[in-house]
């Protein structure tokens, strides 16, 4: 079976102020190949700039969330417009349906910068026979 990488891009997110930027939250089961951002505008990042792709167990719950256990990029040096920065993970982590990952400044740029988030994903078979399917109900 084959199974073709798709694409979530955000709307245009400042990178100047810290916090949770974006929420991806899969219908289906999915495996996270890489995730970035396309600067939009200059980084002037100053002193450094770090975005974390956190786990949230439970869909709008922080309980159990992890900081960037699905990875995190960090850089000292300004970004310029049009360059991408990217996260290429070692190995796919894997979402189920009512999980999330979040996309989380957590040390912003000194005083400009937006950029759009990306996230590449593989949709992988749907067994809701399966254990791990603990947030899904059948109707």
């Amino acid at each position: 079976m084959l199974f073709y990488d798709e694409v979530v891009e955000t709307a245009q997110v400042a990178l100047t102020s810290t916090g949770d930027k974006y929420t991806f939250t899969p219908s289906t089961v999915v495996e996270v190949v890489r995730w970035g951002i396309v600067a939009d505008a200059l980084l002037d990042v100053g002193a450094g700039l770090t975005v974390a792709a956190d786990y949230r167990p439970t869909a709008g719950s922080d309980t159990g969330r992890l900081d960037a256990d699905i990875g995190s990029v960090t850089t000292a040096a300004d970004i310029a417009q049009g360059k991408v920065w990217n996260d290429e993970l070692a190995s796919p982590y894997k979402l189920i349906p009512g999980e999330q990952a979040v996309f989380e400044v957590t040390d912003a740029a000194d005083t400009a910068g937006t950029g759009i988030l990306y996230i590449h994903y593989r949709r992988r078979p749907w067994h809701p026979e399966l254990t791990d399917y603990a947030n899904v109900t059948e109707g």
